[in-house]
């Protein structure tokens, strides 16, 4: 894939702030709806500079079959 998708936000509080990564299959139809595929959260507090993996979970947040090598691979800037 040769995207960039970049986001950007303010943590008011990162002592209790998560970030959430989900992951949608995405549908180009009008009334498509995208299907939920994976998904994880982190505490804003455990993340790190750099070039990470982020573990993908199912909608249960378990790591099944399918999801035991998943993931995503992020570069995080924290200014």
């Amino acid at each position: 894939w040769n995207e960039n998708v970049a986001s950007s936000f303010s943590v008011v509080c990162p002592s209790v702030a998560m970030v959430a990564f989900t992951v949608y299959e995405w549908h180009d139809s009008p009334n498509g709806m995208d299907d939920f595929i994976a998904c994880s959260s982190i505490p804003f507090s455990c993340l790190r500079e750099g070039i990470r993996s982020v573990p993908l979970y199912d909608a249960n947040h378990q790591r099944g079959r399918e999801f035991l090598v998943s993931s995503l691979l992020v570069e995080i800037k924290i200014e």
